[in-house]
């Protein structure tokens, strides 16, 4: 897992959302926006309502702990990531030979939008966390499970869903499902006192939309993302190309090829002709197929939507390669070797990667220069100028509100002491001359500029 992401993760480049989740989720540290209204600048997004705000909060806890920092995104991203791969392997347990729980999570990066999640700080990262928490708690209501551990771990699962839903939006609903899905499942993996189970569970969850509902910050929020994103996003307002040729790409070609192939590879190379664990099989991607159908559906399709179904499509095929249980003490030391080996030898390849050819995946680098170029010239907090045409080149805003605090108005004005110009963008304003003519812009000083750090930089250092 470390081995495919932290090479690409050595840099300070990151795809354009993962900047503008950092850059929110550093200021809800620093005091600028809350939980419940974060805030990307002071001119764009002044109350981001584009997500809700689970994610970004805990993503803020980790600025609040270790100070802003390009390695703090970074560091929270695999965190939960490994995160994930803990939950992997703790299903898995429940369902398949413990001695085999490596091999869902082998199976599990095989498909490219997985790392690309969790190097690029996708907030479905930290959803995938609570998905696969609520379905592991469910599983963990079956004997030897007692009645009162049973509504324990029920309310465990049915909070893990709303957290998910607070992260990521409705995708995060489908453990929802798992009361039908489990009769799909090996009898033993069943809840030992169902009644319990899930009038704890439904309990839980009117609960929590109750108390979302009638707390005002919280209702305020879900009513702007609705408006904000999800409404827009349903009615199709936001969807580009085919919704069929994009699942096909993301669902069809990225994730089950990639996991047949190696199912039927490792099959045919290990003369496989029983299938000990197809209920499982069964269950597992069943749950996969219900957290991707309503994505599915919508008009709006990403890959990285379907990162917390990735998990169960992994399991699922995992239980299709995996043995029955020998019962024989030797086998399982020598399979418990082979990820030993595995595991080593990619963490010398990084070393090895990282030393030789330095980051992988270098991204964004004139813009980074360009970031570092006006470093003399900037104050923290400060609004520039900009052409109108800025107002949609959301790389530019997100990478100067990350690194400098500084917010874009894109008024095509020269009422601001600086004002950054992105060639063809427009005509730089009169009055504005250059101070750094950099790879992706120019930095120029406007007449009104007095060289002095204004208000709201004096209010960003205190």
């Amino acid at each position: 897992m470390l081995s495919l992401t932290v090479p690409r993760m050595w840099q300070r480049g990151m795809f354009l959302d993962g900047v503008t989740y950092a850059a929110i989720a550093r200021n809800m540290a620093a005091g600028v926006g809350n939980f419940w209204a974060p805030s990307f600048s002071q001119t764009i997004y002044p109350r981001f309502a584009e997500q809700l705000p689970l994610a970004l909060g805990l993503e803020a806890v980790a600025f609040a702990l270790f100070g802003d920092h390009p390695a703090v995104e970074r560091g929270y991203a695999i965190t939960v990531f490994l995160l994930n791969g803990l939950l992997v392997a703790a299903i898995a347990r429940r369902l398949l030979p413990p001695a085999f729980d490596w091999v869902p999570l082998l199976l599990w990066v095989l498909p490219s939008i997985v790392t690309w999640s969790v190097v690029n700080n996708m907030l479905e990262n930290t959803q995938a966390v609570f998905t696969s928490l609520a379905c592991y708690a469910v599983l963990r209501t079956a004997l030897p499970a007692s009645r009162g551990t049973s509504a324990a771990w029920a309310a465990i699962g049915a909070a893990s869903t709303v957290a998910a839903t607070l992260a990521k939006g409705p995708v995060g609903l489908f453990p929802m499902a798992l009361p039908l899905l489990l009769a799909l499942a090996p009898r033993p993996a069943r809840p030992a006192f169902p009644a319990v189970v899930w009038t704890m569970f439904a309990g839980v969850l009117v609960t929590s939309a109750i108390a979302l509902l009638a707390f005002e910050p919280s209702r305020q929020a879900l009513h702007a993302f609705v408006e904000s994103h999800l409404a827009p996003a349903l009615d199709g307002s936001r969807g580009e190309g085919s919704r069929a040729a994009d699942v096909l790409r993301h669902v069809g070609s990225g994730i089950g090829l990639r996991l047949a192939v190696v199912v039927v590879a490792v099959r045919l190379a290990l003369r496989r002709r029983r299938f000990p664990h197809r209920r499982a099989a069964v269950f597992l991607l069943a749950i996969a197929g219900a957290a991707s159908v309503p994505i599915g559906l919508s008009p709006l399709v990403a890959g990285h939507y379907f990162f917390p179904s990735t998990i169960f499509f992994a399991l699922g095929a995992a239980a299709l390669v995996i043995p029955a249980p020998t019962g024989e003490a030797v086998a399982e030391t020598r399979q418990g070797a082979l990820p030993a080996w595995l595991s080593a030898g990619l963490a010398a390849a990084t070393v090895l990667t990282l030393s030789v050819h330095g980051p992988v995946e270098p991204r964004d680098r004139e813009m980074l220069r360009s970031l570092d170029a006006i470093q003399p010239f900037v104050h923290a907090g400060d609004t520039v100028g900009a052409c109108p045409a800025t107002a949609t080149h959301w790389g530019l805003q997100s990478y100067l509100q990350r690194f400098h605090r500084i917010s874009v108005a894109p008024e095509g004005t020269a009422d601001r002491p600086w004002f950054v110009h992105v060639q063809g963008a427009c005509v730089a304003p009169a009055g504005c001359t250059p101070v750094v003519d950099a790879p992706s812009f120019r930095w120029l000083r406007c007449a009104t500029s007095s060289g002095m750090p204004s208000r709201t930089a004096a209010a960003w250092r205190r």
